[in-house]
């Protein structure tokens, strides 16, 4: 047997267990992840948590897949991050947070795959996002709120990936 935390790898051909083992934690206790994202050559890491191998990391991380090595990929989301997505070079979040690197955030945003820089996208959303997908230069966010962008959207709304401007598109 040998324990993991949260995060293993495994063997695509053989299913058998690899030696990454990276440590996340959460107010000294074990961390959780909510979501992985493989883009180029990183794996990022989505959850609660607050140090991964030693580094704090708010709650985002991200890995080099070919030496399991933790980069200094560092957005820095002040609470949960439940679901990501990548697009052109760009990461988007969801969850339970109010910033990103410092900067104001209500529980969507966008970061620089490579950098991990706060981008402009900033559709502001009333309530938490729990799920994102995306499909013909839109992001759709899931989660339990009310209004997206300042209008009324219960619970699912859609959002223009470039600029931020939620869509009229409102599902009963």
């Amino acid at each position: 047997l040998q324990p993991r935390q949260h995060c293993a790898a495994l063997d695509a051909g053989t299913g058998a267990l690899l030696p990454w083992a990276p440590d996340l934690s959460y107010l000294g206790n074990l961390g959780q992840v909510r979501d992985l994202l493989v883009s180029g050559d990183s794996l990022f890491v989505a959850g609660e948590f607050d140090v991964v191998d030693g580094q704090a990391r708010g709650n985002l991380a991200a890995f080099d897949i070919a030496s399991g090595q933790l980069t200094g990929w560092n957005p820095d989301a002040n609470g949960t991050v439940s679901s990501m997505i990548e697009l052109n070079g760009t990461v988007y979040l969801s969850g339970y947070f109010y910033e990103l690197g410092g900067i104001a955030r209500q529980r969507l945003g966008a970061v620089d795959r490579i950098t991990g820089e706060v981008e402009s996208w900033n559709p502001q959303c009333s309530g938490n996002v729990n799920s994102l997908a995306a499909a013909g230069g839109l992001i759709y966010a899931g989660g339990w709120f009310a209004t997206m962008g300042g209008d009324a959207h219960q619970n699912i709304a859609a959002i223009d990936a470039e600029s931020g401007q939620v869509e009229d598109w409102s599902p009963e």
